[in-house]
């Protein structure tokens, strides 16, 4: 997931309006719960493999990936929609989107790689050199295995994400506004996941009903920019049945929810409390909310090494206290992360790439 935007990502042209986009602060409460529940899914996980197999795996907690792609769906049209048609807006857009994602993503990768050759035995991965590369590409690929994985395990929601930024982008340069360019194309390809069987070629990977909950978020999105409102407790209700599709298994609901609209309804209601909690929400949690990139990237590698570690330091420590202590410090190296290597690195390059004042396409 990936959390790969902020309302200030799209730095704006010359010819574009002064007015800067206002940050939406509950949409970045929301960027670090989509974060943290992918956190201590995976926590769960290294925990119950590496230490306990009597902790329960919390896979429903995972679905904070689909939370994410709501979320992208919701800021790209919220920041780039309104200017479609402006003049080197498609440049901007394009290489703002690969300065924010890439560099980290890479380094990650970079990090996977180094120790793949130098402790195997500790990274979970059978790679093969196209599967590496297609990955830092950001396209899906088979491993040794022949299953269809990305070499930094978390990466293939990034796969998902660029390909939905390479369609936004498309519609930037035929001059569509990008909703209704890319809500047809989105909608059928998430239907014709259903059809898909092994036999199909790789890329037909990018064929899924994630591609729905973009959807979901440029239908927020669109509600967003049209000024109107809802009622608090119909936004409150969205927020419970939302939630409460996520942890109670409906058996009943199964073919709605596979679609993960209930996603969007959190993020419909929390959008629609903006005026009413928005500044409310603690600072610390809107920072959080900024670091959920370097926390979503960072934390498969700081888990499992913490888990690995505090066990073998520490063998008498109860499983619940690693899980705690795992989590917290996947935390503090993500907003160290986001401080000293993502942030610095994004603005230097946007400095060198996005240089305002002149037309981008020139």
């Amino acid at each position: 997931m990936s959390a790969t935007t902020d309302m200030a990502d799209i730095p704006r042209p010359a010819a574009a309006a002064p007015a800067a986009t206002r940050s939406v602060e509950t949409v970045q409460f929301l960027r670090f719960v989509a974060a943290g529940m992918v956190l201590i899914a995976h926590v769960s996980f290294f925990v119950h493999h590496r230490v306990d197999t009597d902790v329960r795996i919390l896979g429903e907690v995972a679905q904070g990936v689909a939370l994410f792609f709501v979320i992208s769906g919701f800021i790209m049209t919220v920041t780039a929609s309104p200017h479609s048609g402006e003049p080197g807006f498609v440049r901007y857009f394009a290489l703002s989107r690969l300065i924010r994602i890439v560099p980290l993503y890479w380094a990650v990768n970079a990090a996977k790689l180094l120790g793949f050759v130098l402790v195997p035995g500790m990274i979970a991965a059978n790679p093969t050199v196209s599967n590496v590369v297609y990955s830092l590409l950001f396209l899906p690929a088979k491993n040794a295995d022949g299953n269809i994985e990305a070499f930094y395990g978390v990466g293939w929601s990034l796969n998902f994400e660029m390909a939905f930024y390479a369609l936004f982008a498309l519609a930037l340069l035929l001059g569509k506004r990008p909703t209704r360019f890319t809500i047809p194309i989105l909608l059928a390809a998430g239907a014709l996941s259903f059809l898909k069987t092994e036999a199909w070629p790789t890329a037909a990977y990018l064929l899924s009903p994630a591609l729905f909950n973009f959807v979901w978020g440029i239908l927020i999105g669109e509600w967003y920019l049209s000024g109107r409102k809802l009622p608090v407790p119909i936004a409150v209700a969205l927020i419970a049945a939302g939630t409460a599709a996520t942890f109670v298994p409906l058996a009943a609901l199964q073919g709605l929810l596979v679609t993960k609209v209930h996603m969007g309804a959190i993020v419909l209601g929390f959008v629609a409390l903006e005026d009413r909690i928005g500044q409310a929400i603690p600072k610390l949690l809107t920072f959080l909310g900024d670091a959920s990139y370097s926390l979503y990237l960072t934390h498969p590698m700081v888990g499992v090494l913490s888990v690995v570690v505090l066990h073998k330091l520490a063998p008498w420590m109860p499983s619940s206290l690693i899980f705690v202590l795992t989590v917290l410090l996947c935390l503090v190296f993500s907003a160290a992360s986001f401080i000293y290597f993502e942030k610095p690195i994004t603005l230097w390059l946007r400095k060198r790439l996005l240089k305002r004042g002149k037309s981008v396409e020139s």
